[in-house]
């Protein structure tokens, strides 16, 4: 009984994070126009090369790249789900889709 009650929940949940990452996806490669960008904005794009995750760098550990004093602005773990993300992708575009299944599986 208590499962049926539950199905309308996922449901819902997973009709919300479809339509999250319908609206987010179509800027994950980062070249949509200003306007289309601002309607989609997502943090995953611009973290994969400016904190240096495409390189491999570990957060929080290794210095942060290039003439940049401050990075890792965000808590440890999700840093570290980050870099984990970075070393599963081969552009950005894989970073965003490796970060939606782990912030989605979070969510669930």
């Amino acid at each position: 009984m208590r499962l049926r009650s539950l199905v309308p929940v996922l449901a819902v949940l997973v009709a919300t994070l479809g339509a999250g990452y319908a609206a987010r996806a179509r800027c994950a490669d980062g070249v949509a126009s200003d306007l289309a960008y601002s309607l989609c904005y997502t943090d995953m794009v611009p973290l994969y090369r400016g904190e240096g995750l495409d390189r491999g760098r570990l957060p929080y550990i290794d210095p942060c790249p290039g003439e940049q004093s401050l990075c890792d602005e965000y808590p440890v773990v999700q840093m570290w789900l980050l870099r984990a993300a970075g070393a599963l992708s081969d552009d950005v575009r894989s970073f965003f889709d490796v970060n939606a299944v782990l912030l989605s599986a979070a969510t669930v």
